[in-house]
């Protein structure tokens, strides 16, 4: 079973900073003769219950219809990262021969029931960042992009070319965390800290919910950004 869509969402409700939801995307003039080539719609599909990895159930989600007619779809070449939190995955995909401009898609999967389900899509534009006051340097040039994600909870990705780091605020029984270490940021929160694979994870209970901290940073890296946002501002 497959369902269109003609903008970056499905199942969400987005409030984009530094990025542009239409999918049809204004593009800088463009003086190469290659032409420009962007993303005229996407279909979602629903992914077979035979597979189990999140890569893999990202590249089966959807495939998008380019301007010039062409259909493509995702392979592993053009997966950019993914996230493990629990049983949600989120991946971030590099959509294929558009151009000049890249275009990544965030894909927000939940493991349920034996199978992956698509539970949202953020899409993104990686452009110059703008100067972000509210956070402390080295991330005062990074972007970021909020979404609400329907019965799973809300998420951001804050991010620069170089750095990807992804926040959730989910139900307390939604994903079993492991205790970790535990820390203490500069406002007196007591966090708890984890490896995984090649990612770190720092989560604390933020008004009855859990917010999941995850990125390929490392410790100190994660702890030195969750002193430096002002969560408050990007969740209730």
């Amino acid at each position: 079973m497959k369902y269109i869509h003609y903008i970056l969402a499905i199942i969400l409700i987005l409030s984009l900073s530094g990025c542009t939801p239409s999918a049809q995307i204004n593009h800088k003039t463009n003086d190469s003769p290659h032409p420009t080539i962007f993303i005229k719609s996407s279909t979602g599909y629903n992914i077979p219950s035979t597979i189990k990895n999140p890569i893999q159930a990202a590249e089966a989600a959807m495939t998008w219809k380019l301007s010039d007619g062409e259909i493509v779809h995702a392979n592993n070449k053009n997966i950019i990262n993914d996230i493990n939190i629990g049983d949600l995955s989120i991946v971030r995909i590099q959509i294929p021969k558009i151009y000049p401009q890249n275009i990544d898609y965030i894909l927000i999967l939940e493991y349920t029931n034996q199978k992956w389900i698509l539970r949202g899509v953020l899409g993104t534009i990686l452009q110059n960042p703008a100067p972000n006051n509210e956070l402390a340097n080295p991330y005062a040039n990074m972007m970021y992009s909020l979404a609400n994600a329907y019965k799973v909870g809300h998420f951001a990705e804050f991010y620069t070319p170089k750095i990807l780091i992804n926040i959730a605020q989910v139900p307390l029984n939604f994903v079993n965390l492991p205790m970790g270490q535990k820390y203490q940021l500069k406002s007196g929160q007591i966090v708890h800290v984890f490896s995984q694979s090649n990612e770190t994870i720092l989560y604390f209970n933020y008004g009855g919910q859990w917010l999941i901290f995850a990125s390929q940073m490392n410790k100190k890296q994660i702890i030195e950004f969750a002193n430096s946002i002002k969560i408050y501002r990007y969740f209730n």
